[in-house]
């Protein structure tokens, strides 16, 4: 497809979209993988009435710690980089608007100009980001926090669950069950029921969409899903912060709406601002919460 003026904003938001899809897959991977191994150590330790060994898991408890801060160091490696990608898809809408806006004013550039230029927007890219790293939570927390707490927070809560259930005597398929609901891994994935799968032919399901799970009923609040959030948020804010920091520094840009998508749930404070406009180019609007 030819990108034009008249489309280029519409492909920003489809590229963006796309790189969420992509870390929310990986993100379910990660977690996924961890998941699988950790009630795979469950399962090592089971004795012949079917009940979790608790003493020779207590053990393993540092291994199981290790194995958790790893999967989380991986997931934050890749996020960071879905970061500077989220980033960077603005400048690709600049370059449309600027041919567009001042092609007459466009000359060609040698190496060391290119160089140059190249260089002014990554080092605007890398304040916009470091400014959104630096923002503050409704609750109180950093980017970094946030991290931190999912490392921590996540290595606490697998702990806990483990002791309750060696406390309770738990059987290890009602462990796994518990473990599974906690990691929340692909349950904010679509999937299909096991009733579609036996139940119909290759042809009927590429015509049907019966036993397609999409609704909050599959998705739980695990671990997974706060990394998957926290990714979503932030890939959002590293966009805008660049867009932000581009339209402040276009002279063909003399204010900026706010636009709701048509996806948009509910009334809420975006509403609000849509009704007005426009605003200064410089001001910091989004994100409104």
């Amino acid at each position: 497809m030819q990108i034009t003026l008249r489309n280029v904003d519409r492909l920003q938001a489809q590229a963006l979209s796309r790189l969420t899809l992509l870390v929310m897959g990986q993100t379910h991977r990660l977690f996924g993988e961890f998941q699988d191994w950790l009630i795979g150590q469950v399962n090592r330790h089971v004795d012949d009435e079917g009940f979790v060994n608790g003493v020779t898991l207590i053990s393993g408890f540092s291994v199981i710690d290790d194995r958790y801060r790893r999967t989380v160091q991986r997931w934050v490696r890749m996020f960071e980089q879905a970061r500077i990608q989220a980033a960077s898809i603005s400048f690709g809408t600049l370059v449309v608007k600027h041919n567009a806006y001042m092609s007459e004013f466009t000359e060609a550039l040698d190496a060391a100009d290119l160089n140059a230029v190249t260089q002014l927007w990554q080092q605007r890219r890398q304040r916009a980001l470091q400014a959104a790293q630096q923002r503050v939570y409704g609750d109180g927390l950093q980017l970094s926090q946030r991290i931190w707490k999912l490392e921590n927070g996540g290595i606490q809560q697998i702990r806990s669950t483990l002791a309750t259930a060696m406390a309770e005597r738990t059987n290890a398929r009602d462990l796994a069950n518990r473990l599974e609901a906690l990691l929340g891994a692909d349950q904010d994935m679509p999937r299909w029921t096991d009733d579609r799968l036996y139940g119909m032919t290759p042809a009927q399901r590429l015509a049907s969409k019966e036993g397609l799970l999409t609704g909050t009923e599959t998705r739980t609040q695990g671990i997974a899903y706060n990394a998957l959030r926290l990714a979503r948020t932030e890939l959002q804010y590293a966009n805008h912060a660049v867009t932000s920091e581009i339209a402040a520094h276009s002279p063909w840009i003399t204010g900026r709406y706010v636009r709701l998508s048509p996806a948009h749930p509910q009334s809420d404070i975006c509403d609000t601002w849509a009704e007005g406009g426009p605003y200064p180019k410089t001001q910091q609007i989004l994100p409104l919460h």
